[in-house]
This record gives structure tokens, sequence and C-alpha cells, in this order.
């Protein structure tokens, strides 16, 4: 089952996915649920365990890392980087480097999305600081020319939000947080 996650690292890291030297997001999730039906029991304990607890924390992990990553020293976050295009999924609080806690929700993509090559709408993210820094996360919405609009409590209620670049990534939404606020990211009106 450590695979999965391994599968998942090596399909977001190829740059090209043509090239790519791991699968896509639809065949890794594809061999996680077959895995998941011939292991699992009804109640969700894992058939012939050997209690170390190796396939919770392969299958938990390689979930995780399709919903939310935060590669290398977590100098940036980015949402969904390897989540399937036509299916919906949303996390609450996952913990990513840095000291973020990050909730995020993502509509399946329609025809139409899947044909233009996008992956479905991404709404409903929040960044919450437990450290104070600069939350750094990949525009979910770079396709819209407009910054993303940031509210946060408790104050500054609208602090500035800016293009910034960090680990080897430009194009970022950056946003200097205390400890403690909790900031609700959205795409602007155009």
């Amino acid at each position: 089952v450590l695979t999965f996650p391994a599968a998942v690292r090596a399909g977001f890291s190829a740059t090209d996915p043509d090239e790519s030297a791991g699968h896509s997001p639809e065949v890794v999730m594809a061999g996680l649920k077959a895995w998941l039906e011939n292991t699992e029991h009804k109640n969700g304990v894992m058939q012939d365990r050997d209690d170390g607890r190796v396939e919770d924390c392969g299958v938990m992990r390689a979930v995780n890392e399709m919903l939310l990553q935060a590669p290398n020293d977590g100098s940036f976050i980015e949402l969904f980087p390897f989540f399937p295009a036509n299916e919906s999924a949303s996390f609450t609080t996952l913990r990513a480097k840095g000291g973020w806690l990050v909730t995020a929700s993502k509509a399946a993509a329609t025809a139409a999305e899947l044909a233009g090559g996008g992956s479905g709408a991404v709404s409903g993210v929040e960044v919450t600081a437990t450290v104070d820094g600069t939350a750094r996360l990949v525009d979910p919405w770079a396709a819209s020319s407009q910054l993303a609009a940031v509210a946060c409590t408790p104050a500054p209620a609208a602090p500035a939000v800016s293009r910034v670049s960090a680990g080897g990534r430009s194009g970022l939404l950056g946003c200097a947080m205390k400890a403690g606020q909790t900031c609700s990211v959205r795409r602007s009106p155009e």
C-alpha cells in the first residue's frame, strides 16, 4: 500500500504529463479503490493486518497528498495537486508544512472543463496560521487576471495579497498572517 503515496509523488512531480514517470491521478485513485475493495472488511478494518498499521498510513498519506501538498520545505501550499479532475472532493483542516491548517473544496470538472484541461472549480478555501508567517498558495484561479480576495479574522480584516515566488514557483498568492488568524481566500469577482 505504500506504493500509492509514491505514485502520487511521482505523478505530481512530473513536469510533462506525457513524459510522466508516474501515473495519472485517475489511475492512482482507481488502483487505491480496487486495493481497498479487496483488503477492507465492511467495518473498515483491513484484512490480514500485521498490526503495524502500514495499510492505514499508506491510504491516508496517498489521499492527503492528492488533496494538499506543501512540497520540499513547505514554502508554498498547493490544493488538489494530484486529484482526479472528474471527481469532487473536500477536506477540513489538513495540516500543511510551515504551520498552516487548510480547508478547501473542489467540484468535479464539467465535460467542457475536462476538454479544455480544467480540473474543477475550487471554493471554500481557508488557511489558519499556527505561527506568524507568510502563507503562499498556488493560485487555484490562475486563469483569472485578478488577484484572489482575502478576508481574515481577527484583524487585519483585509491583509494585502500579492504575487510572490517561493520554492521554485512563481505567481503564488502571498499573505502575511499572525498565529491564530484564519483567512478565507476566494476568487475575486471579475
